[in-house]
């Protein structure tokens, strides 16, 4: 028997050099305005431009910031609080943070910046260059993990790695992340899943194990390379 496993395949195993790319889709982060106890979000309702208001004008509770030159948008609250969401990374999500905060800081002149910022949600994924056999993976996984499979309702395999407070979506091609309050929970939520996919090939389903990769047949499970 040869012992090479079909290329679409063997990019998948944990010390193969194909290495997923995770892609950020939104960053959800909160900050607190340094200055006054209240801000008179009726006033930035009047003055801003690409601004809109919650509530009527007259008891404005909330005043929502857009960006032209992204999807992004910081939401900020009389109480001081702000929330941005739409930033494609941390770092990005800061500068958006400190643009609002100017813009306000112009207004008011009390403003003296923000602090307290962190990071409330973080949804990422990644794409398997492999088809993900999901009946399989569903049976793999939940034997770790709380995990629901409902084809007729959904396509995909919702998992929650409860160690990490997040949930992850397997779809057939691809893989979503949820509720990550770092970065790396992104990188680890991944590490976690991947070992434990069943991929669809020609003449049966392979899964990397800890002794390599195996072919599911309905002979049972050998492993490439043993004859």
């Amino acid at each position: 028997m040869a012992s090479g496993l079909p290329s679409v395949v063997k990019i998948e195993s944990e010390d193969a050099s194909f290495s997923p790319h995770i892609r950020i889709h939104n960053v959800v982060a909160l900050a607190r305005i340094k200055g006054p106890l209240r801000l008179d979000t009726r006033l930035l309702a009047r003055k801003l431009k690409n601004v809109q208001y919650r509530g009527d004008l007259k008891n404005c509770f909330a005043v929502t910031f857009w960006f032209k030159d992204c999807s992004a948008s910081a939401t900020v609250f009389k109480t001081g609080s702000i929330r941005l969401a739409g930033a494609k990374s941390e770092s990005a999500a800061l500068t958006l943070m400190r643009r609002v905060v100017r813009r306000i800081a112009r207004i008011i002149e009390e403003v003296r910046g923000f602090d307290k910022f962190r990071l409330v949600n973080t949804v990422g994924g990644f794409e398997t260059r492999g088809f993900i056999d999901r009946e399989r993976s569903y049976l793999s996984l939940a034997r770790k993990h709380p995990a629901t499979y409902e084809p007729a309702l959904a396509m995909g395999i919702m998992v929650k790695l409860e160690w990490l407070k997040v949930t992850v979506r397997i779809q057939r091609q691809s893989v979503q992340i949820f509720g990550a309050k770092r970065l790396g929970d992104l990188s680890l939520a991944m590490q976690t899943v991947m070992p434990l996919l069943v991929y669809v090939q020609e003449g049966g389903s392979y899964q990397w194990t800890g002794r390599g990769w195996g072919k599911s047949t309905a002979g049972g499970m050998w492993f490439l390379g043993e004859s």
